[in-house]
């Protein structure tokens, strides 16, 4: 087992929420490519992908992937 940082993955999960929370106050980030929009989650190297669907007013999430990755790599999957 890797020693990490106690606790690590609790703020993560709750900085996810907290983002996905402002994405559902304020929907239109800026938009990166191919009508996806990333909002980069603070404090953590991740952006959240998501697209809005106007007409059905509704989100969907693509990815909370890490900054450092290839975005080909989910998007050619």
């Amino acid at each position: 087992m890797i020693a990490g940082q106690a606790g690590l993955g609790k703020k993560f999960e709750k900085a996810i929420d907290k983002h996905f929370s402002t994405i559902g106050k304020n929907l239109f980030f800026q938009i990166r490519y191919n009508g996806i929009r990333c909002l980069p989650v603070r404090k953590f190297p991740f952006l959240i992908h998501y697209i809005v669907d106007e007409k059905q007013n509704e989100v969907y999430i693509i990815s909370v992937f890490h900054t450092s990755k290839d975005n080909h790599e989910w998007l050619t999957k």
